[in-house]
């Protein structure tokens, strides 16, 4: 049996597949329901999933934020009630996480929060079951009443084997100087953990870069299960401003990382060569898409490129195929985003905003870059990279043109949404 899937109705969700050889686009909407697929409705209490990932066994599991103290956990949660350990406040934005069998039936869940608002929560699967869960954006100061833990700044890292009701692994991300955010985790085939966020007054171990840009920085960090110092923690980042996307593992152990920056000195290693008349590793807008891929042990960085036109471009998803080759989804708002020469460019930009794939090789050279939209908002959000197949581009749309495979008949909402 397959991996489920979730199933959620919304308006203007788009799907562009991709050939992985080409980077020809075709847009469509989300395909049919199949025998494979479930639909979840969850309870009432959840404010906003945040992050879904799945096991290899098939099971589900969500990150995500409830405004509700009657919000159902199971007998195993690390946290059951308002106001105990970790806390909940009925009153603010409190974590939780939810594991769901392969049928959509609930198998695991827990309040994550602290004592303050919590407002997302990303989530991975460990190899033993585990799961590794961070608050990415957090007020987080006690982790039991009078025991101080975190500077309520900081991103919380910790690590819950469902049946037990204990937390291992408690971290507060950056040491007691830090400021910042997460965006993403994932969990390598050691068992250790990488996150990747932006953030200032971090204290960088083993890093390419140790000393802050002198504004917000990305920054990327690894941690090994059951140490609370990192094995790992560096900015990216120059002068400006640096706001992270998402990560991906190589299958060789590397990391790659998407992101953000509207600093003119950002630093650039092996910048890739775009087709005439972006710009890369310069700075050619205001804001420009960040791809990077740094080794294991943080202190090589292989290549790291800015992406753009004259105007703003942001850097969301990325994904690496099994041939290692990466490929990056964002928005730009760029008349003159680069194009590849035989690629799709389904929409004259000028427009709002527009989706953009691009794809780089397993040494960072440019394989293509594609542009599409219509005529309003057109956001590339997700990429997925699968074994077989095209890749899946994921988003959102306001566009009434935005393209569709011809004869492919649009697939009615049913059921009731996730949330």
């Amino acid at each position: 049996m397959a991996p489920p899937r979730l199933r959620r109705p919304v308006a203007g969700l788009m799907l562009v597949t991709a050939g992985a050889t080409s980077g020809l686009l075709t847009t469509s909407p989300a395909p049919a329901a199949g025998a494979d697929d479930f639909e979840i409705t969850l309870p009432a209490q959840v404010a906003n999933v945040s992050d879904i990932a799945v096991g290899p066994n098939g099971d589900v599991i969500l990150g995500g934020i409830t405004m509700d103290a009657d919000f159902p956990t199971t007998p195993d949660a690390v946290d059951r009630t308002c106001g105990a350990r970790l806390g909940c406040h009925s009153d603010r934005e409190d974590g939780f996480v939810m594991i769901l069998s392969g049928d959509g039936t609930m198998r695991y869940s827990t309040f994550v929060g602290a004592d303050g608002e919590e407002h997302g929560v990303f989530v991975a699967f460990a190899a033993d079951g585990s799961v590794w869960a961070v608050l990415g954006n957090t007020r987080f100061y006690e982790y039991e009443r009078g025991s101080g833990l975190c500077n309520g700044r900081q991103p919380v890292l910790m690590r819950i084997m469902p049946g037990s009701s204990s937390v291992s692994g408690l971290t507060c991300i950056g040491g007691p100087a830090a400021d910042g955010v997460v965006t993403d985790l994932a969990v390598a085939p050691d068992g250790s953990v990488w996150v990747v966020g932006s953030g200032q007054g971090m204290q960088t171990v083993n890093a390419w870069q140790p000393v802050s840009g002198r504004s917000l920085d990305l920054f990327i960090a690894r941690y090994a299960a059951g140490r609370q110092e990192p094995l790992l923690l560096t900015y990216v980042g120059g002068s400006g401003d640096e706001s992270a996307g998402s990560l991906a593992l190589t299958g060789d152990g590397d990391v790659v990382v998407s992101g953000t920056t509207s600093s003119p000195d950002f630093p650039v290693v092996r910048p890739i060569e775009l087709p005439s008349p972006g710009t890369a590793g310069s700075g050619g807008g205001p804001s420009d898409a960040v791809l990077l891929r740094l080794d294991a042990t943080g202190r090589w960085l292989e290549y790291s490129t800015t992406i753009g036109g004259s105007s703003f471009e942001v850097g969301r998803g990325v994904a690496v195929d099994a041939d290692g080759n990466v490929y990056l989804a964002g928005e730009t708002r760029s008349p003159d985003f680069p194009v590849s020469v035989g690629t799709a460019k389904t929409q004259s930009l000028g427009s709002e905003i527009d989706g953009f794939l691009v794809s780089l090789d397993t040494v960072g050279r440019l394989r293509f870059s594609s542009v599409f939209g219509g005529a309003s908002t057109d956001i590339a959000e997700f990429v997925v990279a699968s074994r077989r197949g095209p890749l899946l581009v994921f988003g959102y749309t306001n566009s009434p043109d935005f393209a569709v495979v011809p004869g492919i008949p649009m697939t009615p909402a049913f059921g009731r949404p996730l949330a």
